[in-house]
């Protein structure tokens, strides 16, 4: 029940601001996109293999509610410049939620300890499974770490889409740009943004 919720939030969620981006473009066939794109993210999402506890389930919805507007866009004419412009106006507002919640974290006076350990999470917890991680520093003032594996990167590339990849690193520094009061987020590199891994950091700021 909670999976069907969350796939009905996305598919309408994307497929209205794929319409709105288009309609802003002059596009005449906006609906019609709009209707081919909820059919094919729905045929994504039912043939995903979300692992035997849903452990990728977020992760999927978040790849292919972008991977199936790219994919529409670029087959109807679209530039992959286009395509990544328009999914970025798609995720503007969810972009937002993630920067506000950093924003808010960083006011407090444990704000490094919350945003490095929403990262441990997902490199320790269900959500492993999605990637290949590498702990570099855990100290009290530093959390570093190498991501060598990626579903999202693996994902988009098998599509025949892997420069697709970079928009979801786009959307880390959206969340984790903002912070500076009590943390500082680094990234040295990224697979998506042409990278051999992920390499970023955490810093506490005194």
């Amino acid at each position: 029940m909670k999976n069907d919720k969350m796939i009905s939030f996305f598919k309408q969620h994307y497929s209205k601001r794929l319409k709105r981006a288009l309609k802003n473009r002059g596009y005449m066939n906006s609906e019609i996109l709009k209707k081919q794109y909820k059919e094919r993210f729905l045929k994504y999402i039912n043939n995903a293999d979300f692992g035997s506890n849903n452990e990728r389930f977020t992760s999927y919805l978040n790849i292919y509610s972008g991977l199936a507007a790219y994919e529409l866009l670029l087959e109807n004419g679209f530039s992959k410049q286009d395509g990544i412009a328009i999914y970025d106006y798609m995720c503007r507002p969810l972009r937002r939620v993630a920067s506000l919640a950093y924003r808010v974290a960083d006011l407090l006076p444990n704000g490094f300890v919350i945003s490095a350990n929403s990262v441990k999470e997902d490199m320790v917890g269900a959500k492993s499974i999605c990637w290949e991680t590498e702990v570099i520093e855990d100290s009290e003032q530093r959390f570093e770490y190498r991501i060598t594996k990626c579903l999202y990167f693996d994902v988009c590339n098998a599509h025949g889409y892997p420069e697709f990849t970079k928009v979801f690193c786009t959307h880390d520094r959206y969340a984790y740009e903002v912070l500076h009061r009590h943390a500082k987020f680094i990234r040295y590199s990224a697979i998506g943004e042409g990278g051999n891994c992920c390499h970023d950091v955490f810093v506490k700021v005194k």
